[in-house]
């Protein structure tokens, strides 16, 4: 049971690793810059916003 309930919160990562090449094409993203996207896609469902304020305030409004 363990096994299945890792498998389904893992798929979304899955699912886009799968899919980097076709994004970085469709959106024209740096080779460079992958690393960042893939960053952002791993950690921003963790991060409330308030930690965004403080990770990014600039940015944040």
């Amino acid at each position: 049971m363990l096994g299945i309930a890792s498998l389904f919160d893992q798929y979304d990562l899955q699912l886009f690793s799968l899919a980097l090449k076709q994004i970085q094409a469709d959106l024209a993203i740096p080779e460079a810059q992958l690393g960042e996207l893939g960053a952002i896609v791993r950690f921003l469902p963790e991060t409330s916003g308030r930690e965004l304020e403080e990770i990014a305030p600039e940015r944040s409004g």
